[in-house]
């Protein structure tokens, strides 16, 4: 496309006599005058003709002269220059339908990756929910069994086994801890409350959460927006605020978090801030995939498949600002 515009470019700038109506006038009027002196010259030399010979003779000249020149300087170039014109106008319009093909390649590429991308996080929500249940219905259940046996032994022991019987009570508290913290894998990784609620309610529980483990303020001011959006699209968004979260936790040192999801002008616009110590975003993005992570990778890719971008701002000592908007209509297919 470039080559074919700059021999465009190259003919249009070119040299051209009939362009200019100075020199085509000075070359005609000098015909007409050299022609008009012949005639003239030629006539003084006859008798004395007629009128009417005289006039055909004098135009028989003046048009041997002119059409020569007419042509030569002016005709044929222009006809080269539009046939040269014609050439590259057909290269264009054969570039604009190669570029037009490969355009609707790229979208059908887009497209079909989209979709792909779909698939494998359908199951992985799937594989979620599956490792979820065996959470909580096996291994929830045996850690629950283990404390009714264990609570048994405890009040088996006699009063002179007071060493052991701190050992058991200690180990009840160990099995507390770890039933909540089955208890919270098992919401993190399929929580049940995004299906039966809604992602507005979700993310109010993810946000409790979070304070329950980090020392942070959050303030959370999301629309009633689960009418706008299929389940899979808030299924998404969730992971898109529960791995922004996560990040916070685990980097930010921030101690206030602002989560907004708002509707306008057909799109849902989200926002996820932190006040935290912030990055250098170039130095960021310049790092190889083992040193950058996959956590803002994996963001931004479930914000591409539901047809929007992330924009992320960070400063050093100035927290970080990630914003994203998608359209309403359209489910991840």
């Amino acid at each position: 496309m470039v080559h074919v515009l700059k021999n465009y470019l190259r003919i249009l700038e070119q040299k051209r006599v009939f362009q200019s109506p100075v020199s085509l006038l000075i070359i005609v009027t000098s015909t007409i005058f050299v022609s008009e002196f012949l005639v003239m010259v030629y006539l003084s030399k006859l008798p004395s003709p007629y009128i009417w010979a005289e006039a055909i003779f004098d135009s028989l000249l003046l048009i041997g002269l002119l059409f020569p020149v007419l042509y030569f300087f002016m005709f044929r170039p222009l006809k080269t220059q539009i046939d040269k014109l014609v050439d590259t106008n057909r290269q264009l319009q054969i570039e604009i339908i190669e570029r037009k093909k490969a355009e609707e390649a790229l979208q059908e590429s887009e497209k079909r990756l989209r979709h792909l991308s779909s698939k494998l996080l359908t199951a992985q929500e799937w594989e979620r929910r599956r490792i979820s249940m065996e959470l909580h219905d096996e291994l929830g259940q045996a850690l629950s069994v283990l404390k009714l046996r264990l609570s048994y032994i405890g009040r088996k022991l006699t009063e002179d086994q007071g060493a052991l019987r701190g050992e058991c009570d200690n180990s009840l508290q160990y099995i507390d801890q770890v039933i909540e913290n089955v208890r919270r894998l098992s919401r993190d990784l399929s929580p049940s409350i995004l299906v039966d609620l809604g992602l507005t309610a979700a993310l109010k529980r993810l946000a409790d959460e979070f304070v329950k483990h980090h020392p942070v303020r959050i303030s959370l001011d999301v629309e009633n927006i689960e009418p706008l959006l299929p389940e899979k699209n808030q299924i998404v968004l969730y992971r898109i605020f529960q791995e922004a979260l996560t990040n916070i936790g685990k980097y930010a040192r921030a101690n206030k978090v602002t989560l907004i999801a708002k509707q306008q002008d057909g799109m849902i616009s989200f926002l996820i801030e932190d006040d935290g110590k912030g990055f250098d975003v170039r130095e960021f993005v310049l790092r190889d995939g083992a040193e950058k992570g996959m956590g803002v990778a994996a963001m931004g890719e479930r914000v591409w498949m539901l047809g929007g971008t992330l924009d992320l701002k960070s400063q050093e000592g100035k927290g970080t600002q990630i914003r994203f908007s998608i359209p309403i209509e359209g489910e991840v297919s």
